[in-house]
C-alpha cells in the first residue's frame, strides 16, 4: 500500500477523517435547525396562546358589560309614565284606593234598564267643589273604566242637600254642563260615554285623586223594569235597594 508523503497515515484513513469531519458538522448543523425549528415553534405557540389569552380576556370583558351588572342600570319597570309620575297600568282605575274618611258627596241612585244614568248627591252643609271629581263605571277587570268616565271641568260645585244626573250612554258626550239629559227630571245634567250594565252588573265609581270618595255595586239582573232604580234608602244615607226612579229628587221605595 502506498503512504502519503509527510503524513504517517495512509491517505485512504485521511479522507476517512475528513469525511466524518464532514458528516460531524452536517449532524451540529441539522441539530442547530431543529433547535431554531423549536425555538420558532415555541415562540409561535406561545404568541397563539397570547393571543388567545388576550381574545378570552376581551371576550371575558364583552360578557360583563352585557351581564347583570350592565342590566341593573337599565332594568326595571318599562311602563309608560304619565307627567304625574304615574305609569299606565295605575292610570288604569286599579290604584284607586278608598278615602280615608267617609265623603258628604255620595253616588246616590242608579239606572240602567231604560235610560243610563247616575245621580250624585251632596249631604253636607257646605257647597262642594267638584273640579276634577270623576264618575265612572267598572270594566272587566273590575278596575274603574276610565276612558268612557265623566270628569268634571273646573269650577264645578254642587250646592247642600242638592243633586248631580251623569246621563251615560252618549257615544260622543258634551264637555261640561249639557241641556240634552232625560224626558223627566233636571234639565241639565254631564253626560258619560259609559252604559250601566245592568244585565251583567255593575260597580259605579266616585274618584277624586286617587281616592274613592265612594262606589255603589249594582247586581247583576236585580234591575228587571224600567220603573225600577237602584238607589239608596233612606234617601242620600240608606243601603242601596229598589226604589222608583227619581233623578234630581230624593229617592222613593
Amino acid at each position: 500500500m502506498r503512504k502519503d508523503a509527510g503524513n504517517s497515515f495512509p491517505w485512504p484513513w485521511c479522507l476517512m477523517l475528513r469525511f466524518d469531519s464532514l458528516i460531524t458538522a452536517l449532524v451540529s448543523a441539522s441539530l442547530l435547525c431543529a433547535g431554531l425549528a423549536s425555538c420558532s415553534s415555541s415562540s409561535s405557540s406561545s404568541a397563539a396562546t397570547d393571543t388567545l389569552s388576550d381574545t378570552a380576556s376581551s371576550d371575558t370583558t364583552i360578557a360583563d358589560t352585557s351581564g347583570s351588572d350592565a342590566g341593573s342600570d337599565t332594568a326595571g319597570d318599562t311602563s309608560p309614565v304619565d307627567s304625574s309620575g304615574d305609569t299606565a297600568s295605575e292610570v288604569s282605575g286599579c290604584a284607586f284606593t278608598p278615602a280615608a274618611t267617609a265623603s258628604s258627596l255620595v253616588i246616590n241612585e242608579i239606572e240602567g234598564k231604560g235610560d243610563d244614568w247616575v245621580e250624585l248627591r251632596n249631604n253636607g252643609t257646605t257647597t262642594m267643589d267638584l273640579s276634577g271629581m270623576i264618575v265612572a263605571d267598572r270594566d272587566d277587570t273590575g278596575c274603574a273604566r276610565l276612558a268612557e268616565a265623566v270628569t268634571f271641568p273646573s269650577g264645578t260645585k254642587l250646592a247642600p242637600s242638592d243633586y248631580l244626573l251623569i246621563v251615560g250612554g252618549k257615544k260622543t258626550p258634551g264637555e261640561g254642563v249639557q241641556t240634552k239629559c232625560l224626558a223627566t227630571g233636571p234639565t241639565s245634567c254631564y253626560q258619560a260615554a259609559f252604559k250601566v250594565s245592568a244585565a251583567a252588573g255593575d260597580t259605579i265609581f266616585l274618584i277624586s285623586g286617587k281616592s274613592i270618595l265612594d262606589s255603589a255595586p249594582l247586581p247583576a239582573g236585580v234591575l228587571a223594569a224600567i220603573t225600577q232604580s237602584w238607589g239608596r234608602v233612606p234617601n242620600g244615607s240608606g243601603p242601596f235597594q229598589l226604589a222608583s226612579p227619581t233623578p234630581g229628587a230624593a229617592n222613593q221605595p
